[in-house]
C-alpha cells in the first residue's frame, strides 16, 4: 500500500505466494455465496489474492488510513514514474475484489468484509496511457520528451498476447514463479467450471497446471540427476518456509 500524502510505501510488498491470509480467506469462504461470488470475479478464495492480504493488513493494524491506496508492484512503479493511481482489469481481477460483469470494484463484496472501495485504484484497459513521466524522473534518466507509461497488466495474460493467444482455440503454457494453462473463449457468464479474466471482448482461461514440472523430473530421472536436484528443491522449500514464517511474523 502506498501513502499518497508523501508517495512513501505504508506497507511492504506481500508476495502472491506468502501464506500469512490464508485464515483470512477461510474467513472469505465461510462469509460469502461462493458461486454468486465467483459468477462476479472469476476465482475461488485463496490466500493468493488481494482481499485476504487487505483483511490481514486491517486486522495487523486496526484500520487503514483515507490517504492510503492498495497498489500491485506494477502500478506502484507507474505511480512512482507519473503519479497517477490507477491498475488495470487483468490486475484487479486477481484481487478477488472486482466484478468482471460489471467492470467495477465489488462493492458488496467489500462492505460485507469491511473494507472501504476507496481504498482500490481507479481502474482502466490494458495498455492505456495514465500519464506522462515526470520531471523528476526524466532529469534522473536523462530522458527528454513527453514519455506516457502504461500499465500493460498481468504477466500470464501478457504472455498470452506476446505468443498469439488473442482468440478461441490457441492455449499457452506459461511457466515462471507459477505454472498455468491460459485460452481464450467467447465472452459468456461465468459458472461452476470456469477461472477466467476479461480480455477484449472475450474472455481469458486460465488454470493451474504442472506439466513442465513432470516433464522435468523425468528428464532428471533420466539423467539420473533426481536425488541431486530433489535435494535442492528441499532446500528452496526450506528456504520459502523461513520467509513466509518470518514475514508472517511482522
Amino acid at each position: 500500500m502506498v501513502n499518497l500524502e508523501d508517495g512513501s510505501p505504508y506497507t511492504s510488498f506481500i508476495p502472491w505466494f506468502d501464506m500469512r491470509a490464508m485464515e483470512q480467506a477461510r474467513f472469505i469462504e465461510a462469509n460469502i455465496d461462493q458461486l454468486e461470488v465467483f459468477s462476479k470475479t472469476g476465482l475461488r478464495a485463496s490466500y493468493k489474492h488481494g482481499l485476504p492480504k487487505l483483511l490481514w493488513l486491517l486486522h495487523k493494524k486496526g484500520e487503514l488510513p483515507c490517504n492510503v491506496k492498495w497498489l500491485s508492484a506494477a502500478d506502484y512503479i507507474a505511480f512512482k514514474l507519473t503519479g497517477a493511481v490507477t491498475t488495470d482489469y487483468t490486475l484487479a481481477a486477481r484481487t478477488f475484489a472486482y466484478d468482471l460483469k460489471n467492470n467495477a470494484w465489488n462493492v458488496e463484496l467489500l462492505n460485507r468484509m469491511g473494507i472501504r472501495v476507496d481504498i482500490f485504484p481507479e481502474v482502466v484497459k490494458s495498455g492505456t496511457a495514465i500519464g506522462f513521466l515526470k520531471d523528476e524522473m526524466r532529469a534522473k534518466l536523462n530522458i527528454t520528451g513527453d514519455i506516457p507509461v502504461c500499465i500493460c497488466g498481468h504477466d500470464h495474460l501478457c504472455a498470452a498476447f506476446g505468443a498469439g493467444v488473442v482468440s478461441p482455440g490457441s492455449v499457452l503454457d506459461s511457466m515462471g514463479t507459477a505454472e498455468t494453462l491460459v485460452g481464450i473463449m467467447p465472452g459468456r457468464q461465468l459458472g461452476e467450471v470456469q477461472g477466467v479474466s476479461t480480455i477484449f471482448e472475450a474472455v481469458l482461461c486460465w488454470t493451474g497446471f504442472s506439466v513442465f514440472r513432470v516433464i522435468a523430473r523425468y528428464y532428471l530421472e533420466l539423467q539420473g540427476w533426481i536425488l541431486e536436484i530433489t535435494a535442492f528443491m528441499y532446500m528452496l522449500y526450506i528456504w520459502r518456509g523461513l520467509y513466509e514464517k518470518n514475514m508472517c511474523s511482522r
